[in-house]
């Protein structure tokens, strides 16, 4: 089988990282191709080649137009198979960094390339300068990495014939013999969705001995200006938080050197936070997402230390400017999109996030999170609506099913199984012809809904 992998760079990355596991599992297994913008070198297993007209719109990038995309990219295959690869598989193609690209795969099919589109994420959830006015491709198999987005594009129009499961491969990390324990670790960068605010609030609830440690920092300039407000922040306040923990420093030193993990994410695609501390016999803790875990939970794993609200009172915050923020943010990102709501049914659900007296801290923006943290009463008061809070100052309690855990991960997400799983999707994708589209508007629907819109997870420049 000729499988021919394609990215539009190979910078290092989450995507990069699930490429790398996708060689590794079928390496003696498939012939493979590796197609990016990029010249690199440290694949191994695979042949990598350059297609310019990969890379991401931006100045000073050559722009290829989509039929000599598609041209390109099938000569470049050609070159090396003269009779073509059996399969194309596209990492995250419904993302328009580049605005050739969807037009290119459209020719590529109805020239008789099997086509498998892998969605990692989609630019209707939350990332609306990334957003093709244009329809995704027809006709063509989809892999998706969680249940939650499996059911959304089914619900969007997609056929389960060519739709596909496919969670990321897990691998466990060579630890050092001993390490000392010093840090709760939060192993990100600290973008804005990864919710910096509520895992500093959570820190506020475990022995101050144990400083909370991010890994890293943002890369966009408006998560690096959210992200250095944060650092400020918690300097004024002098609440025991580490940032960049994790600059020039090999990753399983900085995992063996945690007492335990907290994720407090509001999205994630695959989520290797909730599972890979398991494989280093750590705990985790935090915000669950069950787009994200459902999978997770079906099998078996247990979260008996995650909650997924974290409530707070609304006089902890200046209540009216919030609602002023809220409105005017939704209000943008429908603009951004284009789509409207019916302002009732707008109003409705602003009112439904206040029911039984609580608000959900991650519906905050950063200014109303800040509010919280500094107010002289919101711990008490956060305590007292969240119970289990208390397990966060015990850590037996968070170590228990870690082995369990552990176990369960190490047998279901190992990469001879992932290599399993693809080599099932490609026959099917050789094997099954496929009609069916997906319906943007109620794909955007449903992710741009009020009643589960939260403010530090959508862009707004």
């Amino acid at each position: 089988m000729k499988i021919a992998l394609v990215h539009y760079h190979l910078r290092a990355g989450g995507v990069t990282s699930v490429i790398q596991s996708q060689i590794d599992a079928l390496k003696g297994r498939c012939e493979l191709l590796l197609l990016s913008s990029e010249k690199v070198s440290k694949f191994q297993g695979v042949k990598a080649i350059t297609v310019p007209g990969l890379a991401y719109d931006r100045k000073g990038c050559l722009f290829m137009a989509p039929v000599e995309l598609s041209q390109e990219i099938i000569g470049k295959i050609r070159e090396n198979w003269p009779s073509g690869c059996d399969v194309l598989h596209v990492h995250n193609p419904l993302l328009s960094k580049n605005r050739s690209l969807l037009e290119a795969l459209k020719r590529m099919r109805d020239g008789g390339i099997s086509l498998f589109l892998q969605v990692h994420d989609f630019a209707e959830d939350g990332r609306p300068l990334v957003y093709s006015p244009e329809a995704y491709v027809e006709d063509v198999h989809y892999g998706v990495l969680n249940r939650g987005d499996y059911q959304v594009l089914q619900h969007s129009g997609l056929k389960e014939d060519g739709l596909h499961l496919l969670p990321n491969a897990v691998r466990e990390k060579e630890m050092p013999l001993r390490a000392r324990e010093s840090y709760i670790l939060y192993p990100v960068r600290g973008i804005r969705r990864k919710n910096l605010g509520e895992a500093i609030l959570l820190s506020r609830f475990w022995d101050k001995r144990w400083p909370l440690a991010v890994t890293l920092a943002p890369n966009s300039p408006a998560d690096f200006r959210t992200y250095n407000d944060w650092k400020g922040f918690v300097k004024e306040e002098k609440f025991n938080v580490r940032f960049e923990v994790g600059v020039n420093r090999l990753y399983r030193d900085i995992l063996s050197e945690a007492l335990f993990f907290i994720t407090t994410s509001v999205n994630e695609g695959f989520g290797f936070t909730f599972i890979e501390p398991w494989l280093a016999g750590k705990a985790v803790a935090g915000r669950l997402l069950l787009r994200a875990c459902g999978d997770f939970i079906e099998k078996g794993l247990d979260f008996r230390n995650f909650y997924t609200s974290l409530n707070i009172h609304p006089d902890l915050l200046n209540w009216s400017s919030f609602k002023i923020r809220w409105f005017e943010a939704f209000n943008q990102a429908c603009r951004m999109f284009r789509l409207h709501w019916d302002a009732a049914e707008i109003d409705r659900a602003f009112l439904k996030m206040t029911q039984n007296g609580g608000l959900d801290f991650a519906c905050l923006d950063e200014i109303a999170q800040r509010e919280v943290l500094a107010h002289q009463k919101g711990l008490s008061l956060i305590k007292a609506l969240n119970p289990l809070l208390e397990r966060l100052s015990h850590i037996s309690m968070l170590e228990e099913g870690v082995s369990q855990n552990r176990d369960i991960v190490r047998d279901l997400y190992s990469v001879q199984r992932y290599g399993d799983r693809l080599i099932s999707i490609y026959e099917k994708v050789i094997k099954r012809k496929i009609y069916h589209s997906i319906n943007k508007e109620i794909l955007l629907r449903h992710f741009l809904h009020p009643a589960s819109f939260r403010m530090i997870q959508w862009q707004s420049e």
